[in-house]
């Protein structure tokens, strides 16, 4: 057979091979550099923060994480109780949990891998859309990011979401014609972000739709929606099934909308930890909603209240969140990531954070976004999580699964400038401008809005960890600085572990219901102190106004269990038991209470399975290691 390609000297095909071999090494080069980058920049940011007290000892999401995979180690059905966060990041820490004694530094190390992972798609997304100049610089931009260096060191699934959009704008970019299995993988990378966390919704919901408006034939489209909805088929099935609707991981939803949109409300996540926190969460359930769907359905009425009520005021904090998006002062106050970029040059000196990203992402867009419809996933990825945090709460979670659009889109401007008439080059260089200057002039007033509570959560870390001077003098100096009765409910706690402090556990505790009458927390706190003094019927009236305030006060109603299964009145006490372990599946101590009560009435079947599940959920517990052997005849066993 003929053919009608020109015939290669052969010191053209040696120059040929030759450019090929450069071209291979050095993409390997650019590779390793921005693995090795990201890396690097992931253990010395740890190294910096290595006494952290919140690395060692994670507090509020995190803690409930690592309770719902030591849950599933446990062998407790995972859809008992939906998770009011995604289901999937604690299957990922399941490895982490059941094979090493402690997990932390193990999912550290992992998450740095997922980053270094991440940047490499990203890389290769820029590569195809503006060559090697772009792709490394994209690369480059996220393995040293502020928000994927912050959270590679924090029990949380933004590295994981991080790492799914990487690899989500990867297929959608770099798909071939012809190839319609890249979509399906993208759409399946996509569920499965969603089910990491559900923040990514509004962002897969855009692409969606696209796809579906612009992609003929349709079928392609079609396969990235089947492969998005895949992974959330059998959540919502299972969602179902355990009575919260269909709609998979709602149970957070409306909560973080009223958190961003409600009365006095400034749109950051203010309200966390302590009595505003706890005040807040149980507001559904003294109405008689209870259950995600009826939880969320609850604050997204509250919500559109507040909206019809007071207009001008939720349009100011829709603006003033929009604003806050491109922000590069430090904002959220539940991770204290102004504590974490006080300790880590990386963290501090940066460039590389919304402050700069979101202006020259902004600014491509206005300059030339329309010139290259493969710019449209990274275009998307950017609007999409903008809206979500303009209509949710906004916090440093929120925002950071953006980077790897961002990131794609902030360096755009360099190689693709010439190519662009000047006229659009000066347009999207002054938006850029214009939107840095907004966002960092803070007209809406809310740079010091939101105080972070790093010293109360430090206070809280060290009682929990046992140091408990540490504690008391952290809590006192809250106090006298503040006046703040978290403080003085903290310090009544710590009190509550001294052998002589009973009497000064209860001016604490005073102090802060005088303060907050409504204090669930410090009301419970109260009643045990009291239970401790022989003062039952006090104890017992305080006990009931816990659960008034806070109805699924889990450690209030396992007290009640205790105090019912005394006074012989033992069916009541199992419903206390099982409606502890309904609130909270993760207490071996409600296991352990529940198993006993059963052996107790005949029903040893049911007493074996609350032991072994006590077991699994801490294999050093001796109570109900004792009671199991007790139940079934045998010797004692040591913990394996």
């Amino acid at each position: 057979m003929l053919s009608s390609a020109r015939a290669l000297h052969p010191g053209e095909r040696e120059r040929e091979l030759r450019r090929t071999n450069d071209t291979t090494r050095a993409t390997r080069l650019d590779v390793l550099l921005v693995f090795a980058t990201a890396a690097a920049a992931g253990l010395a940011n740890w190294h910096f923060l290595w006494d952290v007290p919140f690395l060692g000892h994670p507090i509020i999401d995190a803690a409930e994480y690592l309770a719902e995979a030591r849950a599933i180690v446990a062998g407790l059905p995972y859809w008992e109780k939906p998770s009011i966060h995604g289901p999937l990041y604690p299957l990922f820490l399941v490895p982490f949990v059941r094979f090493f004694p402690s997990p932390l530094p193990a999912v550290y190390i992992v998450q740095i891998l997922l980053a270094g992972a991440a940047a490499l798609l990203v890389r290769s997304a820029g590569v195809r859309l503006g060559g090697r100049r772009l792709g490394n610089a994209a690369g480059l931009a996220l393995a040293a990011a502020p928000p994927v260096l912050y959270f590679e060191l924090q029990v949380l699934p933004v590295v994981l979401q991080i790492f799914l959009h990487a690899l989500l704008l990867r297929l959608l970019v770099c798909r071939k014609n012809g190839a319609p299995g890249s979509l399906f993988a993208a759409g399946l990378a996509g569920g499965l972000s969603f089910l990491a966390h559900p923040g990514s919704g509004v962002v897969l919901l855009l692409l969606a739709l696209f796809l579906l408006a612009k992609e003929r034939p349709l079928r392609p489209a079609l396969l990235f929606v089947i492969g998005l909805l895949l992974p959330l088929v059998p959540i919502s099935f299972l969602n179902a099934r355990a009575g919260e609707g269909f709609l998979p991981v709602t149970g957070n939803a409306g909560l973080n909308l009223y958190i961003g949109n409600g009365p006095g409300s400034d749109g950051t996540a203010h309200v966390r930890p302590g009595y505003e926190w706890e005040r807040l969460t149980s507001l559904p359930l003294r109405e008689g909603r209870e259950g995600s769907v009826a939880e969320s359905r609850f604050f997204v009425e509250r919500t559109i209240e507040s909206l019809r009520a007071e207009p001008g005021p939720f349009v100011r904090r829709l603006a003033a969140k929009a604003l806050l998006f491109g922000a590069a002062f430090p904002i959220d106050a539940s991770q204290d990531a102004a504590y974490f970029r006080e300790r880590s040059p990386l963290l501090r000196f940066s460039i590389l954070d919304a402050g700069v990203l979101v202006p020259l992402a902004f600014g491509f867009l206005v300059a030339g976004a329309a010139r290259s419809r493969a710019w449209t996933p990274a275009t998307l990825g950017l609007a999409g999580y903008w809206i979500a945090v303009v209509l949710a709460v906004f916090s440093v979670r929120y925002r950071a699964p953006v980077w790897p659009f961002l990131v794609l889109l902030a360096p755009a401007l360099t190689p693709l400038g010439p190519r662009l008439p000047r006229a659009a080059v000066i347009r999207g260089a002054l938006a850029a401008v214009a939107l840095l200057l907004a966002a960092q002039a803070d007209p809406f007033g809310l740079r010091d809005a939101n105080p972070v509570r790093t010293e109360y959560n430090l206070a809280r870390l060290a009682y929990e960890r046992g140091e408990r001077e540490e504690a008391r003098s952290r809590f006192r100096a809250l106090w006298e600085r503040t006046g703040d009765p978290d403080a003085a409910n903290g310090l009544g706690v710590v009190e509550m572990s001294e052998p002589d402090g009973t009497e000064r556990a209860l001016d604490w505790l005073g102090e802060a219901l005088r303060a907050w009458p409504d204090y669930a927390d410090a009301r419970f706190n109260r009643a045990l102190v009291l239970l401790g003094l022989g003062r039952n019927d006090e104890a017992k009236e305080d006990l009931r106004e816990a659960l008034r305030l806070s109805p699924g006060h889990a450690p209030a109603l396992y007290t009640q269990g205790i105090l019912l299964e005394r006074e012989g009145r033992s069916g009541e006490a199992e419903r206390s038991y099982r409606e502890t372990l309904r609130r909270d599946p993760t207490r071996d101590d409600a296991w352990n209470a529940l198993g006993v009560l059963l052996a107790r009435s005949g029903r040893a079947k049911e007493a074996e399975a609350c032991f072994r599940r006590a077991l699994r959920l801490d294999p050093s517990g001796a109570e109900a290691r004792a009671n199991l052997s007790r139940l079934l005849g045998e010797p004692m066993k040591p913990p394996r």
